[in-house]
C-alpha cells in the first residue's frame, strides 16, 4: 500500500516570520504526493483531523496522534495516547522522545525520515488551501541517495519491524500436540501462507453471516458457570441478539490483520461437541447457538498455554457479563483429575471443559496448543489462531468487543 495514502494536501503550516526547524522525507510516497515536508514553528500537531498542522488522513492515524516540538534547539516528538502508537526507529515511544537527524518517525502506517532544514525552503513553493507546499527540488535525489546508501539492509530492517509489530501480541509459538499426524486432515500452522488466490482476509470475509440467530438455549443448571438463555427477540447490548454483517466483517478482518497466518479456518462450520465441565455437567456447542463462542484448546502440560491463561482470565473478566458471549477452555489432558486442581490453584474463573479423548482437537484439526477459535452466532468459525496470544492487549480486546 502507499505509505502516504491521500496525503496530497497534508503539509505543515508556515508561521509568519518563522524559520524552518526540520524536514520530513516521506518513505514510499505515491506519484503526485509530497516527498518532502518542511516544518515551521516551535510546535506542530500531527493527526487525521484537518485542524492539525500536519494532516495525515489515512487509516491507523488517530485524530490527534502526536506533537513535534522544538526545545533548546532540538526536536522532540510526543505521542498523544494514539491508538496505533508513534514509533521512532521501530520502537514505540511513551511520553517525550528526542528526534535526531536520520531518525525514522512512524505515525500509524506512515513513515518519514528526519532531515536538516533546507537552505532553500520556501523557494518556488505553492499555496494550497491556505497551506504552503514546501517541496525541495533535491528531495528525490536525497531519497534515492539514502536508499542506495542503506540498500538491502534497510529493506530487511523494515521487514523485521513489520513482523515484530505483529508478533508483539504473541506470547509463544504453539506446542505440537502428541500424535498430531494422526489427525487428518491437518490444518495449516499459524505461520503457514494462505492458499494461492485466497488471502486470510478473504477467508474472513467469506465467514461473515448473512443472518443471525435470535435465540440461544440454556445449558444444564448448577454447573458453576452461567450459560444464559437469550429468548428470541430479546435485546442484547447491540440489538436483538444479532451481529451486523459490517461489524462481523470488521472484527474478522481486524483479527486476521493483527496476527499473520491466522484465520485459516474462517468460514467453515464449527463442528459440534458435547463435553463435561469441571462440575460434571454436560455442555453442548449447539446449545450455544446465538452466542459468540470463544473456544480455546489447551492442556496443563503445555507451557505456552500456561503463559496465555492469565490473559484469558482478563478477557473473560471483561466480557463475561455480555449475554451473547461465551468462553470455553477445552482441556486435552488425558488425566482429567489434574485439571481442576490446576484451575483452582491459579484462581481462574473461566469455564473449563474436559476432553480426554481429544474429540475437539480432532474435529477442529488442531496441530498445536494453544489453539483459539472464534465462532459466530450462526455456528461458523469466523477466526482461528494457533499459538499463545496476549489477550489483555488493547488491540485484541477491541477486536473481541467488535463482535458483541
Amino acid at each position: 500500500m502507499s505509505i502516504l495514502g491521500p496525503l496530497g494536501r497534508a503539509i505543515s503550516r508556515r508561521l509568519d516570520g518563522g524559520e524552518p526547524i526540520g524536514r520530513l522525507l516521506a518513505i514510499e510516497p505515491r506519484p503526485g504526493e509530497p516527498r518532502e515536508l518542511t516544518l515551521f514553528g516551535r510546535e506542530l500537531s500531527l493527526g487525521s483531523e484537518p485542524t492539525n498542522d500536519l494532516t495525515i488522513p489515512v487509516a491507523g492515524v488517530s485524530k490527534r496522534h502526536a506533537i513535534i516540538r522544538r526545545r533548546a534547539g532540538r526536536l522532540e516528538v510526543t505521542d498523544l495516547d494514539s491508538t496505533n502508537g508513534t514509533f521512532v526507529n521501530g520502537r514505540r515511544i511513551r511520553g517525550r522522545t528526542a528526534l535526531e537527524r536520520g531518525d525514522e518517525l512512524r505515525i500509524g502506517p506512515v513513515r518519514f525520515v528526519l532531515a536538516a532544514p533546507s537552505q532553500t525552503a520556501g523557494n518556488g513553493a505553492n499555496w494550497v488551501g491556505g497551506r504552503k507546499w514546501v517541496i525541495s527540488r533535491r528531495a528525490l535525489g536525497e531519497i534515492v541517495l539514502v536508499a542506495f546508501a542503506v540498500g538491502f539492509g534497510v529493506a530487511q530492517y523494515l521487514a523485521y519491524l513489520m513482523y515484530a509489530e505483529q508478533d508483539r501480541l504473541l506470547l509463544g509459538e504453539a506446542v505440537p500436540v502428541p500424535a498430531a499426524a494422526s489427525r487428518a486432515p491437518q490444518a495449516p500452522s499459524r505461520l503457514a501462507p494462505a492458499p494461492p488466490g485466497q488471502s486470510a482476509e478473504a477467508r474472513a470475509l467469506a465467514s461473515v453471516p448473512r443472518s443471525a440467530s435470535s435465540a440461544s438455549v440454556s445449558m444444564d443448571a448448577g454447573s458453576g458457570h452461567e450459560y444464559k438463555k437469550t429468548p428470541a427477540g430479546a435485546t442484547s447490548n447491540l440489538g436483538p441478539g444479532q451481529l451486523s454483517d459490517n461489524e462481523a466483517l470488521k472484527a474478522a478482518v481486524y483479527l486476521t490483520s493483527l496476527i499473520r497466518g491466522s484465520g485459516t479456518m474462517a468460514g467453515k462450520p464449527a463442528p459440534g461437541f458435547v463435553l463435561r465441565d469441571l462440575a460434571g455437567h454436560s455442555v453442548s456447542l449447539s446449545a450455544l447457538r446465538g452466542k459468540v463462542v470463544f473456544l480455546n484448546v489447551w492442556a496443563t502440560w503445555c507451557p505456552v498455554c500456561r503463559r496465555e491463561m492469565p490473559a484469558l482470565e482478563k478477557l473473560y473478566a471483561e466480557f463475561s457479563h455480555y449475554p451473547d458471549f461465551q468462553m470455553l477452555a477445552v482441556s486435552e489432558d488425558q488425566n482429567p483429575a489434574q485439571v481442576a486442581p490446576f484451575i483452582e490453584r491459579a484462581g481462574y474463573r473461566f469455564p473449563v471443559l474436559l476432553d480426554p479423548t481429544i474429540q475437539v482437537g480432532t474435529a477442529y484439526q488442531v496441530v498445536g496448543l494453544p489453539s483459539t477459535f472464534v465462532i459466530d452466532r450462526n455456528g461458523r468459525i469466523i477466526w482461528n489462531c494457533t499459538g499463545g496470544l496476549d489477550w489483555s492487549s488493547r488491540e485484541l480486546r477491541e477486536a473481541v468487543g467488535r463482535l458483541l
